[in-house]
């Protein structure tokens, strides 16, 4: 029996690398009974580089490359040899020529044990009115300053490097922090409250009214 490996994709079933390679059929039909098969339009075997196989995850949560909002298809081997391309960065890799795509799964299980939450969070995101953005601006500028105090620089560490003054910037690094907070809550508590003080301030704990 094969075993299940899985692949996130675009809105409209491309791959995220090039948006080229469609893992689902392009006329937006259901996924065929008998599965939907992915080739690689022109390698004919694994090689060194990403550009001559098509990648999976062996782990829903750990898909290389996955944005946001994505689709999760579990797909399995079509009789060509899996290899493990980058064994020590991304171990999760898996290499073929070939898939064949057998259904879809929810998007947020992509997102870890938090997903559900981490779903609804980033679906109120866009929902935000002005004077929420506004309130969400001013509590992130708190929380940096306290997080940079209390030596949080790695945990901040995309928001550090891109934060700017405009308040819709900041309300989106408030959503960022949070779902960081969300990805750690269970083993990390205490210091997910840090990463999720910012949306709280404003928006309250409002993944959970809503999941």
């Amino acid at each position: 029996m094969n075993r299940t490996y899985f692949k996130t994709v675009r809105a409209d079933g491309t791959d995220f690398h090039t948006g080229r390679v469609h893992w689902l059929p392009d006329d937006g039909a259901p996924i065929p009974a008998e599965g939907w098969v992915v080739e690689h339009p022109a390698s004919e075997r694994v090689g060194d580089t990403a550009a001559t196989y098509l990648s999976v995850s062996a782990v829903a949560t750990d898909c290389a490359g996955m944005g946001w909002p994505c689709r999760l298809l579990r797909v399995v081997p079509d009789g060509r040899q899996v290899s493990i391309p980058e064994p020590v960065a991304l171990p999760s890799k898996r290499a073929s020529i070939r898939w064949r795509v057998t259904g879809e799964l929810p998007a947020w299980q992509a997102l870890g044990p938090q997903g559900r939450e981490i779903e609804t969070l980033l679906g109120q995101v866009e929902s935000l009115t002005e004077d929420q953005t506004l309130a969400m601006s001013a509590a992130w500028d708190a929380a940096w300053g306290a997080a940079r105090s209390a030596a949080w620089r790695d945990a901040w560490g995309a928001a550090q490097s891109a934060a700017r003054s405009a308040a819709w910037d900041a309300a989106w690094y408030a959503a960022q922090s949070a779902v960081r907070g969300l990805l750690v809550l269970d083993l990390e508590p205490d210091a997910a409250e840090i990463l999720l003080a910012p949306w709280v301030s404003v928006m309250g704990r409002s993944w959970e009214v809503a999941a």
